[in-house]
């Protein structure tokens, strides 16, 4: 059986020298971590002594993200506490494999310039086509 803490316990450990993650009802201590985290540290840190399940399983995170978690799991949150626990279905390897093909991580602005870059570079190529046939009708 793993060790289990209360959420009082588990509030102390909000800071970068102590910091502690829950996650679907385990407990995480995050601390060496911090300084290897792709992002960088603030994304954890807000969750530092929180429930940060949901925000973990919305940052698109790649697969592997949960198991290389399972390293620096140290306990569980105690029963009477479990009650307040975020719990996410579990994901499919198809759900895994058809939302990495078919979605994109740029949000709606980088879409935006994408397409108007697109849109100019377009219109540049019409232009010198039609600049070719006329010099060489």
């Amino acid at each position: 059986m793993m060790e289990q803490f209360s959420w009082d316990e588990i509030r102390l450990h909000n800071r970068r020298e102590n910091c502690w993650v829950v996650i679907e009802s385990f407990v995480y201590d995050v601390t060496n971590f911090l300084s290897k985290h792709p992002a960088g540290p603030e994304l954890i840190l807000e969750q530092a002594g929180k429930d940060g399940t949901k925000p973990f399983f919305n940052a698109g995170h790649p697969p592997y993200a949960k198991e290389y978690l399972k390293t620096f799991r140290i306990g569980e949150i105690s029963e009477p506490d479990r009650k307040t626990v975020i719990r996410l279905p579990p994901i499919t390897t198809s759900e895994i494999l058809s939302s990495s093909s078919t979605t994109s991580n740029r949000s709606d602005w980088q879409t935006y310039i994408l397409y108007a870059i697109l849109g100019i570079i377009t219109l540049i190529g019409i232009f010198i086509i039609v600049l070719f046939i006329k010099l060489y009708k």
